[in-house]
């Protein structure tokens, strides 16, 4: 089972009639609830969050720091008012050897990138269509970005982040992928931005994205060591999502002897001692480092009667 922590973001926009735009939230675990704001002579938007656990994995630990994010604009005007809402904070943290990835993505590919009126589904805000600087997204020549939103991570795909990025899809942005445990949590922020004037229709918008942290998986091979035993197991290699590798259920066999089960050390005592560690048939390998290239030897000892 893939080990993973999901945070649902909906974000959440109401215009009305006037001019200020709100963004705010609430954390909710395993469901998100949420309403519409409609206020006359106020500008909106809400982004609300849902702290969901898929998969209780003690080795993944996903927080964000606050339930709110909000900002303001005043007086919407023909040309277009820029904000960009404070951000909230997401902490990460695994044990897992390998890492985790932290991304984003639309809870459903149907209107992905669009903010949908939640009366007139036939009205919706679209997102940038391309990274964009603050800069640009603020100019007074920047009208071409009225009625668009925008998010900001921190970092993406393991870099620094300065600009607004488009609405992810299904498949989603990566955010970071870390290589190694981090006991101490790594922070992250993350922001919206917007660009209002007075075009857009009075109502409220909305859309769902999720928040995922994935253990990252763990290279493997089995090399199973016996050169003139019958039934042997084939070699494997693959990545494991689980941090765990089932031994190989078949059981070798010789001529007058008995398998005993798999040694991590070449067995010594004729074959029938192990001074590593033994491991049966459909046993559980945890694995324990970047790469894990588990070398098995097939101990005997006794004979058939």
């Amino acid at each position: 089972m893939v080990r993973k922590v999901l945070v649902l973001l909906n974000f959440k926009l109401c215009f009305c009639a006037i001019g200020r735009v709100v963004f705010w939230g609430i954390i909710k675990l395993f469901r998100i609830s949420f309403k519409g704001l409609i206020v006359a002579g106020i500008v909106s938007a809400l982004l609300f969050f849902g702290n969901e656990k898929v998969f209780a994995d003690p080795t993944l630990s996903l927080t964000v720091s606050s339930n709110t994010v909000s900002l303001d604009i005043s007086s919407p005007d023909a040309i277009g008012i820029f904000k960009k809402s404070s951000p909230i904070t997401i902490s990460a943290a695994t044990s897992n050897v390998t890492g985790y990835t932290l991304s984003i993505a639309a809870s459903s590919a149907a209107n992905y990138n669009k903010l949908i009126h939640t009366v007139d589904s036939t009205s919706s805000l679209n997102s940038i269509t391309a990274i964009t600087t603050e800069a640009a997204f603020s100019a007074s020549s920047g009208t071409a970005y009225n009625g668009a939103w925008g998010y900001l991570p921190s970092k993406y795909d393991s870099a620094t982040n300065t600009n607004f990025r488009p609405a992810p899809n299904t498949t989603g942005d990566i955010l970071e992928q870390t290589d190694a445990p981090n006991a101490v949590a790594k922070n992250y922020t993350l922001a919206i931005g917007a660009r209002v004037n007075q075009s857009v229709k009075i109502g409220s918008y909305t859309n769902t994205y999720v928040i995922r942290l994935v253990a990252n998986t763990i290279p493997y091979s089995i090399t199973y060591n016996d050169s003139v035993a019958f039934n042997m197991p084939v070699d494997v290699s693959g990545d494991s999502s689980s941090g765990t590798v089932t031994i190989s259920s078949l059981i070798p066999t010789r001529v007058g002897q008995n398998f005993k089960g798999w040694c991590t050390t070449t067995p010594t005592g004729g074959g029938s001692q192990c001074t590593g560690t033994t491991y049966q048939p459909s046993s559980s390998y945890t694995l324990t480092g970047t790469t894990n290239d588990i070398v098995l030897y097939a101990m005997w000892g006794g004979t058939f009667d």
